[in-house]
């Protein structure tokens, strides 16, 4: 759905690892039951959690707690290069029995103005730890022991310096409500959708559909669905060679002209000078 390396873990690691390398496209709003971390190498990341906006910046730790609704929106002209680790929750239960009563809060930016305690400076060392073993350590059982070795750690350090008793709203329960519309929305958003059309085809009145989707999901329904279909439409802009109007009609942007002015306007730069400066970025290398 978005454009990044996805590295596969080693047989009998529990968790995925994502390398991001510095060139994506905005993600919209979604959830997982997954932990989410995310640890900035270099660039600027901005997020949307929980409804709260927030700028990332090298050195930052991005803790994405489960079941809570976020978004990474694109920073076209510093890119992050990051590396995100996601924990499934049923390994987690395993780890941590009463994982469900907390959530793990770890200040970024201006949150903490001083220098980083030396808690940060061990967590900030495990997660750059993970990438520089993903990218450099060739022998697959001293990977995969290094990547244990660093994920019990990093739960060590949340669970000791970062956990505070979870008394958010946002439970599992909360958070399915919308599963079936956005798999919807996802699994069609090529196609000329409307508000009522996907009312119906998810069995919800009009009013209902439109009031909860956007308490849930912090936007309009519609808001969204443009939002997705800009996804999808970076990733073949940056991964084939179709035409403009090609991408456009494909994913489910009226026109050409429409899709052009959401992508300016999210990347600031037209697709077509987008994927040339990409193209030319990627002959430097």
């Amino acid at each position: 759905m978005y454009k990044h390396e996805v590295v596969s873990a080693d047989p009998g690691l529990p968790f995925k690892i994502v390398i991001h390398q510095g060139q994506e496209s905005a993600i919209v709003r979604h959830w997982h039951r997954a932990l989410e971390i995310d640890y900035i190498i270099a660039g600027r990341a901005k997020y949307t959690i929980a409804g709260t906006e927030l700028a990332a910046a090298p050195g930052d730790v991005i803790v994405i707690n489960t079941n809570v609704v976020h978004a990474i929106l694109a920073e076209p002209l510093r890119p992050a290069r990051a590396v995100t680790l996601l924990l499934p929750y049923d390994w987690l239960r395993q780890q941590i029995p009463d994982y469900d009563q907390w959530r793990f809060a770890v200040p970024i930016g201006s949150q903490h103005p001083g220098p980083p305690s030396a808690a940060l400076k061990a967590l900030q060392a495990a997660l750059l730890d993970i990438g520089q073993t993903e990218n450099g350590v060739h022998n697959a059982t001293i990977r995969r022991l290094n990547h244990l070795r660093d994920i019990y750690t990093i739960l060590s350090l949340l669970m000791t310096h970062f956990a505070e008793p979870d008394n958010s709203a946002n439970t599992l329960t909360t958070a399915a409500r919308m599963s079936s519309v956005i798999t919807y929305l996802t699994e069609h958003a090529n196609e000329p959708l409307t508000l009522p059309a996907v009312a119906d085809q998810v069995h919800l009145s009009v009013g209902y559909l439109s009031r909860d989707f956007k308490k849930q999901i912090g936007v309009p329904l519609m808001t969204y669905l443009s939002q997705l279909r800009l996804q999808n439409a970076y990733d073949l802009l940056t991964n084939s060679d179709l035409p403009i109007s090609t991408i456009a009609d494909q994913t489910g942007f009226p026109n050409e002209k429409s899709f052009r002015q959401r992508f300016t306007k999210t990347y600031g730069q037209r697709p077509s000078a987008y994927r040339q400066n990409l193209q030319r970025s990627k002959i430097d290398r």
